[in-house]
């Protein structure tokens, strides 16, 4: 049911040549994931995307490299800000 769902929103491609039907990715994860995480804003956090990223941040198990990594990021994605 999972996989008619992402076809239906055309996220995967079924091919029915065989009786085992075969489901191939037409996005990339990184693209999913955006998608997924839009929606949930949109739908818990009145489209902010803030409340998500501070409770990740926040998160147990959030390691010192997390850490760099999303200090690293934020000054790639916006260098003039520091």
């Amino acid at each position: 049911k999972l996989l008619e769902r992402l076809e239906l929103k055309q996220f995967v491609k079924r091919d029915r040549s065989s009786r085992a039907h075969r489901f191939t990715a037409l996005i990339s994860r990184e693209t999913f994931l955006q998608h997924r995480l839009r929606s949930l804003a949109d739908r818990h956090c009145d489209g902010s995307i803030t409340p998500l990223v501070t409770t990740l941040i926040q998160a147990k198990g959030f390691t010192k490299k997390n850490r760099k990594q999303l200090r690293q990021l934020i000054d790639d994605l916006w260098p003039d800000e520091r």
